[in-house]
């Protein structure tokens, strides 16, 4: 439970925030019983959304306490992780939407009321199979019919469906629908426009079709393909964001200074928040992880070579895996704060800088830390496949955090695209460096520095190359791997610079020690996985790469006193948790637990049917 470290990994919003919040989702109510269907799963989901959106307060108001939401986020992916992915369609993609683009408009009140206690559930709807997510190319029309003040919303070919929102069980839902506005038969770009998908029946709308989609394998979820043949949206339901208007004769024109590409911009307020949220997230299943790991490590014995049983956390490669994890899941939770308070300090999240921090998170963070589930999950051997102990279901909504906008490669470009061209940022300037060893307090900072600097430099000869090497896009094309690990570079030099913050945070002497040897060993990991640059830039010499492997393993026996003091720190409630792995008595935790399911055969007849 909690420490005197824990205020530090929360960013010192443990108590007004993360705890009262970790209380509410100790309520039965967000239980999952053993042994459910997906379809079962699917709608307790939608049952605990509305339990939260009860226990929470209005949708609209809880969106104006970022770091309650941001907890909210978090403790729901470690104790309800079914609940996760209806949250950011829910509060961020809709609700946030119809306040920021509808400029306070009385009309779309009774949307808002019903998204305030989830009377209905809000959801996004963009993706289109040929297009993905891709806003420039998307296909589905909102045609503007000017004797009825509405538009009409249609799919002009099956290219055009929107592929897997969650949309197919029968629930009442608010859609916000990202379609081209055609007026007089001119296209004037893409715009959001609000409708009542489902009905408060759960009907679909006169004019959507909506076909669900098979089961995923890794987590629930009632996704479907949507088509449109007639939909009306009324007048109100065009969120322009003030960007635009049709006057009372039936003629568009953008507000001055606005054009068709930017459209659809001011959604990316959303956008920002949820990247960051949900980057928050992962991290939080990766901290609930490591715990996992690391009571399993303590108490599981193993027969050592010639000698008698001893703990898993005796093993040099265990310890490896325990401390490295720890290393990286720290660094990833003063990374992901340092970003929740850039987001909630800023006076306008469509800011191209707090975009780029967004940006930045959910390419850097989601995958930083899923190896660390996986890492987890292999450790633990059999038990981890199982749900009840919760890494599974971690790794099954990863699947779903890594392509929520297609392949997250895809959003590490655009991050190093930003990097390489935006006018807010430049690399740190770093002197001559050739670090001879690694000793107590070596110069990490710069080393990091070193490398971002490195690629950087890298990247930019690549795109200021000569005009007749080719086209624009085949010189970005050639300067990809280097624009991605530019992206990876400046994430470890903010992690490390956070975590270097943390440590002097401390509030005593044992948890200073504790996140110092911790840094250390971040440094020593990161280091040792791009030594290959260091020594080819000169950053390290021989000898001192020659140390890395040593120093780890000195880093991490130093480690293993504070092992407690830095799981405890995240502050898990292990009775909420309710993994049987990681008690020591698992034979009795496990017989608990299969109590409670009944049995797949029954006088040679399948059932499956549970208690």
């Amino acid at each position: 439970m909690a420490n005197a470290l824990t205020e530090v990994v929360y960013g010192g919003r443990y108590a007004s925030r993360y705890e009262p919040m970790q209380r509410m989702f100790a309520d039965e109510r967000f239980t999952r019983p053993d042994g459910l269907s997906h379809q079962q799963r699917t709608y307790l989901a939608y049952d605990m959304l509305r339990t939260a959106a009860g226990e929470l307060g209005p949708a609209t108001a809880l969106l104006n306490d970022p770091h309650r939401l941001l907890a909210f986020y978090e403790w729901a992916c470690v104790h309800a992780p079914d609940l996760l992915p209806l949250i950011s369609g829910h509060y961020n993609l809709t609700t946030d939407a119809l306040l920021t683009l509808g400029a306070g408009r009385e009309e779309l009140r009774p949307y808002l009321d019903d998204l305030d206690d989830a009377s209905s559930v809000g959801v996004l709807l963009i993706n289109e199979y040929a297009c993905g997510s891709n806003v420039a190319f998307l296909e589905t029309t909102a045609t503007y019919e000017h004797a009825t003040r509405s538009f009409v919303l249609d799919t002009p070919h099956p290219g055009a469906r929107k592929f897997m929102p969650n949309v197919g069980a029968e629930i009442p839902r608010v859609a916000v629908v990202a379609a081209r506005l055609v007026v007089d038969g001119v296209q004037h770009g893409i715009f959001p426009f609000v409708t009542r998908l489902r009905d408060h029946t759960g009907a679909p709308a006169a004019g959507a079709v909506i076909v669900p989609l098979p089961d995923k394998p890794f987590f629930p979820m009632d996704n479907a393909v949507t088509s449109f043949d007639g939909l009306r949206v009324p007048f109100q339901g065009w969120l322009t964001g003030g960007r635009a208007h049709i006057d009372d004769e039936g003629n568009f024109a953008f507000a001055p200074g606005a054009g068709p590409h930017g459209a659809f911009r001011l959604t990316s307020s959303g956008f920002t928040f949820g990247r960051i949220a949900l980057s928050s997230a992962a991290v939080a299943a990766a901290r609930a992880s490591v715990l996992v790991l690391a009571r399993y490590a303590q108490s599981r014995e193993i027969k050592a070579f010639r000698s008698h049983r001893r703990p898993m956390l005796d093993f040099e490669n265990v310890r490896r895996s325990l401390f490295g994890s720890l290393a990286t899941v720290y660094a990833a939770t003063f990374l992901a704060n340092t970003f929740k308070d850039r987001l909630a300090d800023a006076p306008d999240r469509s800011d191209p800088a707090v975009q780029i921090a967004g940006i930045v998170a959910k390419a850097h963070l989601v995958t930083a830390v899923y190896e660390v589930v996986q890492e987890c999950r292999e450790r633990c051997g059999a038990h981890t496949v199982f749900s009840v102990n919760r890494v599974a279901d971690y790794l099954g909504l990863f699947q779903g955090l890594l392509t929520a906008e297609g392949d997250i490669q895809v959003l590490r470009l655009t991050a190093g695209r930003h990097l390489l061209t935006g006018r807010d940022y430049a690399p740190s300037p770093v002197g001559p460096l050739a670090l001879d060893g690694l000793g107590d307090e070596p110069d990490w900072l710069s080393l990091f520095r070193a490398r971002e600097s490195c690629h950087y430099e890298r990247a930019r000869a690549v795109l200021r190359g000569p005009l007749d090497e080719g086209t624009v896009f085949d010189r970005w094309n050639r300067c990809i791997p280097e624009a991605m690990e530019l992206v990876t570079a400046h994430a470890d030099r903010l992690a490390l610079e956070a975590f270097l913050a943390a440590v002097a945070e401390a509030p005593d002497a044992r948890s200073r020690e504790a996140l110092r040897l911790t840094a250390r060993l971040y440094a020593l990991d990161r280091v040792s996985r791009y030594a290959g640059t260091h020594l080819a830039e000169g950053h390290l010499t021989a000898q001192a790469f020659s140390t890395l492997e040593t120093e780890r393993t000195a880093v991490c026996q130093g480690l293993t006193p504070y092992l407690g003091t830095l799981v405890d720190a995240f502050a898990i409630d292990e009775e909420v948790l309710d993994a049987p792995v990681t008690l020591p008595d698992r034979a009795e935790a496990w017989e608990a637990r299969g109590k409670d399911v009944a049995p797949l055969w029954s006088g040679g007849r399948a059932s499956h049917t549970t208690a």
